[in-house]
């Protein structure tokens, strides 16, 4: 089984490094973006990503590369090999889509879902998902699972947003090890 962040940001592929889920970077690692727009750069395959061997960046995309060094070819090579070994696990691996969704006041699940099931139309890979949701709460609950369709929602429960100085989650590194670790969600899928 392989795990593969899709975004929103580096929070999904920070937690999957250090528990030993996957060991590779794969294009949406990385970077800022959001579901509608993985579809559509596999849609268009990846060609909105690398264009005359730049990387490019659009902001009125939804995405942003934070974590390179723009427009050197080292890190355009680097990112057709990411590529490649995305296509590869669509191909050929059962696969677990993590998604971090990033609290918004706005956030609406079933637009997320409808959004998540364009995605898996167009990969049509043996996947399944967990998608990290994000409710600011001055309670103490580590989280809620529950599940529409093939899609493992795990609503997380949390005071500091997963941002600027807490990019990487550290306010919920201790629930995700009891979500991993205790509740065991991955033999829940």
């Amino acid at each position: 089984m392989v795990h593969i962040s899709l975004g929103e940001n580096c929070l999904v592929q920070n937690l999957l490094l250090k528990k030993n889920l996957t060991q590779e970077t794969l294009p949406f690692s990385y970077l800022y973006t959001d579901i509608r727009f993985v579809t559509e750069v596999i849609n268009n395959g990846f060609r909105i990503f690398i264009e005359r061997g730049v990387l490019n960046q659009y902001p009125e995309h939804k995405w942003r590369f934070f974590h390179y060094k723009m427009n050197r070819i080292s890190t355009i090579d680097s990112f057709i090999r990411k590529i490649n070994r995305f296509q590869s696990h669509l191909i050929n691996d059962q696969i677990v889509f993590w998604y971090n969704y990033r609290y918004n006041k706005d956030n609406d699940i079933n637009s997320l879902i409808k959004d998540f099931q364009a995605f898996d139309e167009q990969i049509k890979a043996d996947a399944k998902y967990i998608i990290l949701v994000q409710n600011i709460n001055q309670k103490k609950q580590d989280f809620k699972h529950y599940q529409i369709s093939k899609f493992n929602i795990i609503e997380c429960y949390d005071q500091n947003i997963w941002e600027g100085e807490n990019y990487d989650g550290k306010t919920f590194s201790e629930q995700f090890d009891k979500l991993l670790y205790e509740y065991k969600i991955l033999n829940k899928l």
